[in-house]
């Protein structure tokens, strides 16, 4: 192994070697542009060219840990709080609620441990750079962020945390731990453990769930346009049977899926999650490449709290599904965006299926409403078939279509819609604080200021300056579209 990198990863390199960790020779550990240290091309290298295969049984996890059996009866003891009431809403996982609080006390057992097997590994953990997560800012930093989808998300993880270090980790330090000698984490020496966890760990399978796999975390993530990605066998993979599964012996392989150039950084990808998941678990911003998303939940609470609360109880069956009808390829709207309880609108994709939903539903049972009340009473409204036509029509606006063919009433229902629309989007504006401050203004102050001596400032102005581009966005698009409907309603009455 003759991977070239700073001092303070010498040890670990030669633990990796001395455990039979495979890293590509022409790869390099630097300084990143993006933050800390980076994994680097020394070599133009070729697409799926395996860059690093690391054992299963050398991770860090609590299936591998030796503390396992007491780890897993954590939450078990607590006399403070029933654990099974954990609100995580501010994670959406494939794991359990507590996984990332087990991994993060297992790594502190090792800390704790000056024999442990991970010793090179958790002392260059402890040694990197700790991203300045908003879960560490002070509070008059955090309310500049008042409004934005990452303040309520930074909100709710910060006080997850705390709650289960007071009702869970504590309780488990102090009743099991404690009595045999080891020391119980403060606060601050708990959560910078928990933060280079939860910026640093790859879920590996069932076995292993959660881990922190040695080299592969060194990797920088880049949404969209990642070069490598962790593979690892599992339990279910199509293309092998149980036999080939052992999540002792397997291994955590790093695939480069482009090719790379002479002193490119290697990126790795986190997954698909949405740019305040990103800032708020990872404490970064991608804005180029992230999906943006302005959450209208509680903004339709206000609208018309008896109309939204009515289309929430209704069940699932009940629901128009305008994700169901996809009439191309092309359709503008982001897989990632079909998030029902989040009814979120997207940068450069619009609403999302479920909050077009709603906004059908709203105006259809209305119009359903004065039908009813006609006299002499017009005939039954085919709900269904008028949502499907007004879906069709906001289709085809959003790929530059004229929908002059769709009948009138189709045509006033969807103008109306997208009028409610705009008049939701002026309404989120009015949550930030910021005195009617445009997404062109904020960028002009982003261009002024030094990134790394105003960083929070910078963070506080990108991320505001991005979610307003989502709205004025959004705004600008339904008056366009307003306009190529009034024209077709209008065409319609002269013939």
């Amino acid at each position: 192994m003759t991977v070239e990198a700073p001092d303070s990863y010498k040890n670990l390199l030669a633990w990796l070697e001395k455990n039979r960790a495979f890293i590509h020779d022409d790869l390099y550990i630097d300084s990143s542009l993006i933050r800390g240290d980076g994994v680097f091309a020394r070599t133009a290298i070729g697409a799926q060219t395996p860059l690093a295969s690391i054992p299963k049984n050398i991770i860090l996890s609590v299936y591998n840990s030796p503390y396992r059996e007491l780890i897993a009866t954590m939450g078990e003891r607590s006399t403070k709080t029933d654990t099974s009431t954990i609100d995580t809403d501010c994670s959406s996982s494939p794991f359990d609620a507590l996984a990332l609080v087990r991994l993060t006390v297992a790594l502190l057992l090792e800390k704790y441990n000056e024999r442990s097997f991970w010793r090179p590994f958790v002392d260059s953990l402890l040694n990197a750079e700790t991203p300045d997560l908003p879960i560490y800012w002070p509070p008059e930093t955090l309310e500049q962020l008042e409004g934005t989808c990452v303040h309520s998300l930074v909100v709710n993880c910060s006080k997850l945390t705390a709650f289960q270090f007071i009702s869970v980790v504590q309780p488990f330090f102090e009743t099991v731990l404690v009595p045999k000698g080891l020391p119980c984490p403060s606060w601050s020496e708990y959560l910078h453990a928990f933060v280079l966890v939860q910026t640093r760990c790859f879920f590996i399978d069932s076995t292993h769930q959660l881990a922190l796999v040695p080299f592969c975390d060194i990797l920088n993530h880049r949404s969209g346009t990642e070069c490598a990605t962790l593979w690892v066998p599992e339990e279910k993979d199509m293309h092998d049977s149980w036999d080939h599964f052992d999540p002792d012996n397997d291994t955590c392989d790093i695939i480069l899926q482009r090719s790379v150039n002479p002193g490119d950084e290697v990126f790795n990808s986190y997954g698909q999650y949405t740019a305040d998941e990103l800032f708020a678990h990872y404490g970064f911003v991608d804005v180029p490449h992230a999906l943006w998303r302005i959450d209208f939940y509680s903004v339709l609470l206000k609208f018309n709290k008896r109309t939204f609360r009515k289309w929430l109880m209704l069940p699932s069956s009940a629901r128009f599904d305008c994700s169901t009808f996809r009439f191309d390829h092309s359709l503008s709207i982001s897989e990632e965006s079909a998030v029902t309880d989040s009814l979120p609108a997207l940068y450069k994709s619009g609403p999302n299926p479920m909050l077009w939903s709603y906004l059908f539903y709203h105006h259809i049972t209305d119009y359903q409403r004065k039908q009813s009340k006609a006299n002499p009473p017009a005939s039954p409204v085919d709900v269904q078939k008028l949502t499907e036509q007004c879906w069709r029509i906001c289709h085809d606006l959003s790929q530059g279509k004229h929908p002059c063919s769709a009948s009138v009433i189709v045509s006033q229902l969807v103008f109306r819609c997208l009028k409610t629309l705009v008049t939701l989007c002026n309404t989120r504006k009015r949550f930030y604080k910021n005195g009617n401050m445009s997404a062109a203004e904020y960028e002009k102050l982003i261009v002024c200021m030094d990134r790394k001596n105003d960083s929070r400032a910078f963070f506080v102005c990108t991320i505001i300056s991005q979610e307003l581009r989502v709205l004025e966005e959004n705004i600008t698009a339904c008056e366009r579209y307003m306009k190529i409907v009034s024209q077709c309603l209008k065409n319609t009455n002269s013939d």
